[in-house]
This record gives C-alpha cells, structure tokens and sequence, in this order.
C-alpha cells in the first residue's frame, strides 16, 4: 500500500470513529466532513483489498463492510437533511431517529475491522501448518 492509500484508508477509520463514538455536532460542514472521509477511506480501502485475489470469508467480510459503510453514509445524510429540517421544526424526533442509525451502522463498522483483519491475514498468508509441509 502506497502511502497515500496509507493516510486516506487512516482518515476513513477516522471518519467512521468520528461518526461512531462523537457527540452529534449542530455543524452540517462536520457531518459532511465525516461521511466524505468514511466514503474515500472505505472506497481506497476496498480498491486495495481487491487487488489481491481473497478466499471466499474475506470476500464475505468486506462484503459486510461495504453494507455496513453504505449504511453510515446514508444515515449519516439521512442525519444532515435531519439537522436542516429541525430547524424548521424543533420538536421533531426524526433527528434523534437518524442519529442513532447513523450511529449503530458507524459502530458495527467499527466493529467489523478485527474480524476483516483475521480473514485477509488468512488470505493472505496460508496456513503455517499446510505451508511447512508444503516445503517438502
């Protein structure tokens, strides 16, 4: 991985963090912000993961992932267009609503990482066992 792949990958797990685990900003720029990098850092991220060849759990994880970032974005401007409309309406629970989806799928993001990890460690490198007989 280059290291621009490297800061743009770094700043999409940033942006999903953010969008996880932050108090809801009243600023629309910041959310914005956030779904920009979760967009960029997740596309790069994949494009980088498919420039190998993956066995099939890897394939389903990052599957899962895309599913779970796709989720974030859309709650996360379903939240945005939320924010807009709260103004005109205050007493509105939609906000609330869209915050937390937006939250619940940034969190499952979050969350999915170490299970993405284990399965393109095994793609990646095969098994130690079958790897050692594999010399002889």
């Amino acid at each position: 991985m280059t290291m621009m792949q490297m800061t743009a990958v770094s700043i999409g797990r940033l942006g999903l963090a953010a969008a996880a685990f932050s108090r809801p900003a009243r600023a629309p720029f910041y959310d914005l912000l956030v779904n920009a990098a979760i967009a960029t850092g997740w596309l790069t991220e994949r494009r980088t993961l498919h420039s190998r060849p993956l066995e099939k759990d890897a394939e389903i994880m990052v599957a899962s992932k895309d599913v779970l970032v796709t989720g974030t974005i859309l709650a996360g401007a379903a939240s945005l267009v939320a924010k807009v409309l709260a103004r005109r309406d205050p007493g509105a629970s939609y906000l609330r609503k869209t915050t937390e989806l937006n939250r619940s799928f940034a969190r499952l993001g979050v969350a999915s990482a170490p299970f993405i990890n284990f399965a393109l460690y095994d793609s990646y490198h095969p098994h130690p066992l079958r790897s050692f007989f594999s010399l002889w």
